[in-house]
């Protein structure tokens, strides 16, 4: 005759922890446990670092190492160029685009500090290698915010004595409701 277990009883939020520790360790089960309940895998998934941020925190760990002022600065600089590169309600390919700028802004500025403090050998050309491809990535990042910056323009809505009027710089767009349109170009 087999031996006998006694199981604990545990909670739901107990065995709903349990799940979440096993997922994150890559048992697949647990996943589908997880998601009997979507709620609350939404709210698990909230809290989860998405991946754009997961990059960001690799990147900068690796510029930072264990200096937890360089990592707080670097964070802040991160915050400042998020917002000025993608303004104040990006649409997602313009958050995209700037993410892909910052991430490009680490590599390229790992690839600096690690080309600053190295010893003339062969491990300098590759860093310098590593630089410049980096770099060229950033630049090309760039190029297409401003690119989707000029093909968006800045879309301005006005509504004077009742009447709105919607400014477009990228040539006109159908507005609903037989609101009047103006374009800067054709005047």
């Amino acid at each position: 005759m087999g031996r006998k277990f006694l199981i604990p009883a545990v909670s739901p939020d107990e065995r709903r922890a349990c799940n979440a520790i096993a997922a994150r360790q890559g048992y697949p089960q647990a996943l589908v446990e997880l998601q009997k309940e979507p709620e609350y895998l939404n709210d698990l998934l909230d809290q989860y670092a998405g991946l754009r941020q997961r990059v960001e925190e690799l990147w900068t760990k690796k510029i930072s190492g264990s200096d937890l002022l360089a990592t707080e600065r670097i964070a802040r600089e991160i915050g400042e160029l998020r917002i000025e590169l993608g303004g104040a309600n990006p649409s997602k390919l313009k958050k995209i685009v700037v993410d892909r700028i910052i991430v490009s802004w680490l590599q390229a500025s790992l690839a600096d500090l690690a080309d600053a403090g190295e010893d003339p050998t062969e491990k300098t050309k590759w860093i310098e290698e590593v630089r410049d491809r980096s770099s060229r990535r950033f630049l090309r990042a760039c190029r297409i915010l401003a690119q989707i910056q000029k093909l968006l323009g800045p879309n301005i809505q006005l509504n004077i004595a009742e009447k709105q009027i919607n400014v477009f710089a990228a040539g006109d767009q159908k507005s609903e409701g037989g609101n009047s349109q103006h374009d800067p170009e054709k005047q």
